[in-house]
């Protein structure tokens, strides 16, 4: 059994060296990162930030230019948030008319639109390391609508952050390691994802603290 799975995540291992050598580096690659990082967006189930930090890898290694992936990664985020958005603001009288029956998604959908409106531009650049928050928040800021400028704005700020981190990361593996490919993608793929929990686990914390000062407080 051991030495099936080692043949098989030598196979694997293999392939994703092979995969980053040949397509990586092919210009039409910029297209591939923008259109997974706006359907991430919508679909969070797509893996946006794997492919920015492999442009990244490839741009470490002198086969892409680094401004190039950061603005392809941005503009297709910048472009699913705002589509996301827009499905929200879709959903906002439907939404509403089930909040007429149900209290409990009328008081979830009240606390929701207060949130975003103290916290919402910081909740937007947060949540952009949270696969599958950002496009919570995203459709949550069109039901709860949200002023279109102001998102559109903070938008451009967290995806541009996100963008350039996650292509930066993948940059400077990519020249630490430029004989392997393989294990440029794998280090800077497992930092993000170390730093992603990090953000995660502060944030739990915080609203866990939050949560305790308010029930002491009543």
């Amino acid at each position: 059994m051991t030495v099936v799975l080692a043949a098989e995540s030598s196979g694997w291992i293999g392939d994703l060296t092979g995969w980053l050598t040949d397509v990586s580096g092919a210009w039409w690659f910029l297209i591939v990162i923008t259109v997974i990082a706006l359907l991430d967006s919508v679909v969070p189930i797509v893996p946006s930030e794997t492919t920015v930090i492999i442009g990244g890898v490839a741009a470490g290694l002198g086969e892409q230019n680094l401004l190039l992936v950061i603005a392809a990664g941005a503009i297709g985020a910048f472009i699913g948030d705002n589509l996301a958005y827009v499905i929200g603001a879709r959903l906002t009288g439907w939404i509403e008319r089930r909040a007429e029956r149900r209290p409990q998604l009328r008081d979830r959908l009240d606390r929701a639109t207060v949130m975003i409106r103290d916290r919402g531009g910081l909740l937007l650049v947060t949540a952009r390391f949270i696969p599958g928050g950002r496009t919570a928040l995203t459709v949550s800021c069109g039901v709860t609508r949200q002023p279109r400028r102001w998102f559109a704005g903070w938008v451009v700020v967290a995806v541009t952050i996100w963008a350039t981190y996650s292509a930066v990361l993948g940059s400077i593996f990519g020249k630490t390691f430029s004989d392997n490919h393989t294990l440029a993608f794998l280090i800077a793929f497992g930092t993000a994802l170390a730093i992603n929990v990090l953000i995660e686990v502060v944030r739990h914390l915080r609203r866990r603290s939050a949560g305790s000062d308010t029930a002491a407080t009543d």
